[in-house]
């Protein structure tokens, strides 16, 4: 007889709960998920393209 690990028993509880929603519950979800990531790519490429700028302040004399 097959017995199922807890990985397997872990996956099909999640699968099960997933389908237990309603669409509009699926949706809602989706739908952060989605707000989610785009945030992330935003952030990665606004990283990747930023400069960084020497900061010195008014006032102080260079150091030769």
């Amino acid at each position: 007889m097959h017995e199922k690990t807890k990985k397997d028993k872990k996956k099909g509880l999640l699968i099960r709960a997933w389908f237990g929603l309603t669409l509009q519950e699926r949706i809602i979800i989706g739908s952060i998920l989605l707000i989610a990531l785009i945030g992330l790519t935003v952030r990665y490429h606004h990283l990747k393209t930023e400069h960084t700028e020497i900061y010195e302040p008014m006032g102080i004399e260079k150091i030769p």
